[in-house]
């Protein structure tokens, strides 16, 4: 038995006062995005519409089944790397989720080459130098904590160096191999880690395989 929905059921009462937020101020007026986000909340789809903002665009993959994940893929991959954008899709499973979507851009953004390091993880994510990773658990020892973000400069055997870098600077924390489970790719993340978030551009991922996700996932502008 879940929780029911005790706060939509209180301001349907109108029993109770309510302040609805309606004014988006993250962007300047006639942003495309503004419109665009009024639009989701009514349960419309976005239309993108030419304007001098120019900062809101919408791609649409290929209908047919059997290719549509990974035109769909191809087409987050391409738009990524072009405005070199932050992903965000709203799950880890399906060829447009958060794991497939990292091996993909780490491919495009970071390739093996020869004498680049490299290492294999217990579940078989390859961590490269160059290569940058969200924090994923807090960590008491390294003082790394549950979603921020770091580059690996240098990576050994059974030990990797991240870059940090926060409101107090730079610095350089080492993760030994038990601890590598605590850290993942961070190329493409998911739209709930993002929010408080930002990022010059963003390329957000909206597929009817995360439709489960996609109902209650709120509209992040970049």
């Amino acid at each position: 038995m879940g929780p029911g929905s005790v706060l939509r059921d209180l301001i349907a009462s109108g029993r109770i006062p309510v302040t609805l937020l309606t004014v988006i101020k993250r962007q300047d007026e006639g942003s495309p995005i503004v419109d665009a986000a009024h639009a989701i909340n009514h349960g419309h789809l976005p239309v993108a519409r030419s304007t001098a903002a120019g900062d809101l665009y919408i791609l649409r993959a290929k209908s047919a089944i059997d290719d549509e994940g990974t035109h769909a893929q191809r087409l987050v991959v391409e738009s990524a790397v072009r405005l070199g954008a932050q992903v965000l899709s709203p799950q880890h499973n399906s060829t447009t989720g958060v794991t497939a979507l990292n091996r993909a851009l780490q491919a495009r953004l970071n390739p093996p080459q020869p004498g680049k390091p490299e290492v294999q993880t217990s579940s078989d994510v390859v961590f490269r130098l160059g290569d940058r990773l969200l924090v994923g658990k807090n960590n008491y020892v390294t003082f790394c904590f549950n979603g921020e973000t770091g580059e690996i400069v240098d990576i050994g055997p059974a030990c990797l160096t991240l870059r940090m870098e926060d409101a107090q600077g730079e610095r350089f924390v080492d993760y030994e191999r038990a601890d590598w489970p605590q850290l993942q790719l961070a190329y493409a993340i998911t739209s709930h880690r993002a929010q408080g978030s930002e990022w010059d551009n963003v390329v957000v991922v909206v597929s009817q395989s995360h439709f489960r996700s996609c109902s209650a996932t709120c509209f992040i502008p970049p």
